[in-house]
């Protein structure tokens, strides 16, 4: 709806506002004090705090999972102390994949799904956490045997960073969830980009 000109819902009915992710120090404060006054302490807090915002890109429903799931393993051990190891097994959970992927499959069309796929399974998982470009994602389309032209990246790039998936700096994308594309990685790209090209009808 944003994306419509003069549409009556977005432009008429609300005020747009743009919310940006978490600062570590946000995290920190979200994470731990909360906690705290319920009892809890934290073992080495600092480290949990920065791997929270790395794997959450600071998205604010991603670090409300990672705190209910570390409510939740209290329930599960005798003790009132959190280390680093209980963040382990928190990206393996369905429900936590499902936070993850499920918007990108369910709210991204397939044309802008498609270069992901494409970088994804021609770069090396170096990629997931460095910039690229749209050159980048054009050479990784070519590479699977599309033909892209900039102009239609330039406004799914848009698309995909108004969606929360990539984030823009100086003329750059990269993901702005760092585990999005560890998760798809997991999954068969061969297969998604084959069936990505049929819908598309390539």
């Amino acid at each position: 709806e944003p994306q419509r000109v003069n549409s009556p819902f977005f432009k008429k009915t609300f005020e747009w506002i743009r919310l940006s992710p978490f600062s570590q120090r946000n995290v920190q404060d979200v994470v731990l004090k909360p906690m705290r006054s319920l009892g809890v302490k934290f073992k080495e807090a600092d480290e949990i705090v920065a791997r929270i915002h790395r794997e959450t890109g600071g998205i604010p429903l991603l670090v409300q999972y990672y705190c209910l799931s570390l409510t939740s393993a209290l329930d599960t051990i005798d003790k009132r102390i959190i280390d680093p190891d209980i963040l382990e097994d928190i990206p393996k959970r369905p429900g936590f994949r499902n936070h993850v992927v499920g918007p990108f499959r369910q709210s991204i069309n397939t044309e802008d799904r498609l270069p992901i796929y494409a970088l994804l399974l021609t770069r090396s998982s170096e990629w997931d956490t460095r910039s690229f470009t749209r050159e980048d994602m054009a050479s990784a389309l070519r590479d699977i045997g599309v033909a892209a032209h900039l102009v239609d990246l330039d406004q799914g790039c848009d698309r995909l960073a108004l969606a929360g998936i990539l984030t823009r700096e100086d003329g750059e994308y990269r993901f702005l969830m760092p585990i999005l594309p560890s998760i798809l990685r997991e999954d068969n790209l061969d297969y998604l980009v084959s069936e990505a090209k049929r819908e598309i009808g390539l």
